[in-house]
């Protein structure tokens, strides 16, 4: 996962050596989501709509755009919005 995740996302997560679970990536999910100024309505709808562990993972994706499309995605909370509603319509899988 930490392969996956953006130098920012790292930022927040236990340090390296240190076994990172579900609680940690959730955890540094909303940090990193208030660094990218993910409205805590965007954060809330996403968990309530694809519970907690996907949407830590959206985030993670969000991020991810964010980062490498500089420029790109001008809008994280749109861009987050999105990826929620595709994964509620089934256009978007975590590998379940």
């Amino acid at each position: 996962m930490r392969r996956l995740a953006t130098d920012g996302f790292r930022s927040h997560l236990p340090l390296a050596g240190r076994r990172v679970g579900w609680p940690e990536i959730i955890e540094a999910a909303y940090r990193r989501g208030r660094e990218l100024r993910l409205s805590r309505r965007e954060w809330a709808n996403a968990c309530q709509v694809l519970g907690r562990e996907q949407a830590s993972l959206c985030l993670m994706l969000t991020d991810q755009a964010t980062c490498r499309r500089a420029g790109e995605v001008r809008y994280p909370n749109a861009y987050s919005r999105e990826l929620v509603e595709r994964a509620r319509r089934g256009g978007l899988r975590f590998g379940q």
